[in-house]
């Protein structure tokens, strides 16, 4: 299951760190978001597509509509 490590940066210069899981869920891919303990869960939503690349780019977008700057640090898989 590919984890995607990216560093999150607000407007005020504070950063947050999320690692992204796509992982298959029946016939398409599933991508969640782990946050740190600061972060809401709850808040966390789940992003489908018919590829793992489709779900990564949707939480990737959502992500970036919430921060002034998304970098990725690593990938893991």
């Amino acid at each position: 299951m590919p984890r995607h490590c990216v560093r999150a940066t607000s407007g005020d210069g504070s950063e947050t760190r999320f690692v992204i899981i796509v992982e298959p869920e029946g016939d398409h891919f599933v991508a969640r978001c782990e946050a740190p303990a600061e972060e809401s869960q709850a808040a966390m939503p789940r992003f489908y597509g018919e590829t793992p690349e489709n779900a990564l780019r949707r939480m990737a977008q959502t992500l970036e509509n919430s921060y002034d700057d998304i970098e990725p640090i690593a990938d893991k898989g």
